[in-house]
């Protein structure tokens, strides 16, 4: 028993040059769109960043923010609660980042402020304009 898919491609024959026409159209059409939905990994890559200190805040830098443990770089994501006394612990930027884009690149981390504990945001944005819901999960 044929089927009526087995009955369509036997009354088509093999592909013409119509056919091979609409694949390379096809193919084309595929190239540019690649290329779009790449952009998305380089606008979302992560952007150097500090948290910002109001003006005129009377604290230097060092005494607001702690360093990494076992470096002497400036922790990007926490602050002093009291700078006065680190005993208190710290807490998010309060005043958001600073951001030091490299060769002017600007993201979308840097531009909605997507650093820190808003990190997964990123991956989120990247995922939902490819469509992929997996990956949202």
């Amino acid at each position: 028993m044929v089927s009526v898919v087995d009955g369509a491609l036997h009354h088509l024959d093999k592909p013409g040059g119509y056919h091979v026409l609409i694949a390379v159209l096809l193919c084309c059409n595929y190239f540019p769109i690649t290329f779009h939905h790449l952009t998305a990994l380089f606008y979302a890559t992560d952007i150097a960043h500090a948290c910002r200190l109001p003006e005129g805040w009377p604290w230097h830098k060092k005494f607001s923010i702690p360093t990494v443990t076992g470096t002497s770089k400036y922790d990007d994501c926490r602050m002093f609660v009291d700078p006065n006394s680190a005993k208190l612990g710290t807490k998010s930027c309060v005043y958001g980042w600073e951001f030091y884009p490299q060769d002017r690149e600007w993201t979308i981390a840097a531009e909605w402020g997507l650093v820190c504990e808003r990190s997964y945001l990123v991956q989120m944005a990247t995922a939902v304009y490819s469509g992929d819901r997996k990956s949202v999960v």
